[in-house]
């Protein structure tokens, strides 16, 4: 049973309000029970944000394809005893773990397509037991949009204006009508122009 919950905010403010959700679900303390699980796209923002909530005082850690098989049983080990409440992870190095007593998933980067967001949240709400999933979107991540919206439909999710307003702001076709530089694709049979 996960409740998914999609904030789209700046990117300037994603920091703060991580900090901020961390806290209202009680996991900024050593003697906090619950656990969390941060999805970052990248190795570098997972190193980043598991430096950045370590100086704020969170007890987390990070675990990415830099990491090596011993710096990740720590992690995991570190997790799973309670050292650490938060782990901060990329898709791939999360692939496989099955971690008990995860209450709180959060995107603070989207997945990139609608299966690694499903197999994201699914890390929480296992057994029967109640999981929160809170994606964090900017505008940048308009074209991942319906996406998401596709599958709170079909879970029968609470959908925010926020969400559908970004939605409606993502190109026709997911964003696929353009270069990976971002500008428009020529049609085809057409010489480009001067």
């Amino acid at each position: 049973d996960i409740t998914q919950i999609v904030k789209v905010m700046d990117a300037f403010n994603k920091n703060r309000e991580i900090v901020s959700t961390l806290r209202e679900a009680g996991l900024t303390s050593q003697t906090a029970s619950g656990k969390a699980l941060v999805f970052c796209n990248t190795k570098r923002m997972c190193e980043s944000l598991s430096n950045e909530l370590y100086r704020q005082g969170l007890p987390c850690t990070s675990i990415h394809g830099d990491k090596d098989q011993r710096q990740r049983e720590e992690a995991l080990n570190g997790l799973k005893s309670g050292r650490f409440k938060v782990l901060i992870a990329t898709d791939v190095a999360a692939r496989g773990l099955d971690i008990k007593g995860v209450g709180l998933v959060i995107n603070f980067d989207p997945a990139n397509n609608t299966e690694d967001y499903v197999h994201r949240i699914g890390r929480t709400g296992r057994a029967g037991a109640k999981g929160f999933a809170i994606t964090f979107m900017t505008g940048q991540d308009a074209a991942k949009a319906r996406g998401i919206i596709e599958v709170m439909e079909r879970t029968n999710q609470e959908i925010s204006g926020d969400l559908l307003r970004l939605a409606g702001a993502a190109p026709p076709g997911g964003g696929k009508g353009r270069t990976r530089g971002g500008a428009p694709r020529r049609g085809k049979g057409r010489s480009p122009s001067p």
